[in-house]
């Protein structure tokens, strides 16, 4: 006769503790993980695409710095005017390139520099904005503009820089930098 059969005027065997816990301790983990996960999922994915749109935007934060600073660099390096004071004029408006804002990384075709190349703002890796630079018709203020669609939805985040020529010829902020739907 096998051990766990019982004999006759004896209880059966009890089954062992051990192993019945431990299969619904997983069970019951098991559970409660497959319930979790998709609760994390929820809190984190979103997180995770705002943050990579905000790391997006810090492209067109700095381009607008760095063209801002060329404009200063252009104020400043060109010949004086008549009665030997500062330059007159910033640069003629350059046109929105790319003319539609990319919503994949662009790479400037040789077109699109030339167009920027009196500033000498040559972007060497693809951008996700449109640059624009529109200057007023007295050549004394400018707006520096940058526009993306981060994520291919044909709304856009818009980062605007005003500046103005100073009586000494430096490139003075007009305001501060205006930000519209920086993640859109």
């Amino acid at each position: 006769m096998s051990e766990n059969q019982p004999t006759l005027g004896q209880p059966p065997a009890a089954p062992r503790k051990g192993m019945s816990t431990g299969v619904i301790v997983l069970i019951v983990l098991g559970v409660c993980g497959f319930c979790l996960i998709p609760i994390l999922a929820a809190i984190a994915i979103p997180a995770f695409l705002s943050f990579t749109r905000r790391a997006k935007a810090t492209e067109a934060r700095s381009n607008i710095s760095a063209i801002t600073r060329m404009l200063q660099h252009y104020a400043m390096t060109q010949p004086a005017g008549a009665n030997g004071s500062s330059p007159v004029r910033l640069p003629a408006s350059i046109p929105r390139t790319p003319a539609e804002p990319p919503c994949v990384p662009h790479a400037w075709t040789a077109i699109e520099l030339a167009a920027w190349s009196r500033l000498g703002y040559a972007p060497d890796l693809p951008l996700r904005y449109s640059y624009e630079v529109v200057t007023s018709s007295d050549g004394m203020h400018a707006t520096v503009r940058a526009l993306g669609d981060l994520d291919c939805d044909h709304r856009y985040a818009s980062f605007e820089q005003d500046v103005a020529l100073g009586p000494d010829g430096s490139l003075l902020p007009h305001s501060e930098l205006r930000v519209v739907d920086e993640t859109e």
